[in-house]
């Protein structure tokens, strides 16, 4: 009760003409009083109640964040398509450390056969970040993915467009079709604008 009282305590303070509009000039000086007094006398009261909805409305936030990262429709998989633990990788061909954690990350594939990887490509280091994220969903819509990503993930130097080109073709995608689908991410996918000014496909 008393939360449900605070709470249209602090509606009313927000919105006086709404709740005063019915009452006498008297009720609502008495009402305005008494309002005034409980804040004074209680300000913890308020405190507490307004920290209580900075923190729902920030679990609201993180839930509709992670229902976005949830939405893999059309992103790669790797490992069990059908397996019930599911993993995220936020990934860029340019990334040291993503390069580094590669091959533990597959050993874990082998060693759990019911674990399901969704590659969510994340080109943020370089324009040729995003020149190889566009290929790796053409590498997708080719069924060609994981030759092209394990290529990508275990070359060692500068990604450019021409490196992107010799390992997509080394993983046996059609040079024709990639440029044809270059960007064109299955199911409406797109990739984030480059944070240099380049844009999202």
């Amino acid at each position: 009760m008393r939360i449900i009282f605070v709470s249209c305590l602090v509606l009313t303070i927000m919105m006086p003409t709404f709740v005063n509009a019915d009452l006498a000039a008297s009720d609502r000086a008495e009402l305005n009083k008494v309002i005034e007094d409980f804040i004074r006398n209680n300000p913890e009261v308020v405190r507490d109640t307004l920290i209580a909805l900075a923190a729902r409305e920030e679990a609201e936030r993180k839930q509709t964040g992670l229902a976005k990262v949830r939405d893999d429709l059309g992103d790669p998989v790797m490992g069990n398509p059908n397996g019930k633990i599911t993993l995220y990788e936020f990934s860029d061909y340019n990334c040291g450390y993503c390069k580094r954690v590669f091959e533990p990350i597959q050993q874990l594939l082998r060693d759990n056969r019911d674990v399901r990887l969704v590659i969510k490509e994340f080109p943020i280091l370089s324009q040729s970040s995003l020149v190889a994220a566009k290929a790796a969903i053409a590498a997708e819509m080719q069924g060609k993915f994981s030759a092209y990503h394990i290529a990508m993930m275990t070359y060692r130097g500068q990604i450019t467009e021409d490196v992107v080109m010799r390992l997509a073709a080394q993983a046996g995608i059609d040079e024709k079709q990639l440029k044809i689908r270059y960007g064109k991410p299955k199911n409406g996918g797109h990739y984030p604008a480059h944070p240099r000014g380049g844009g999202g496909a």
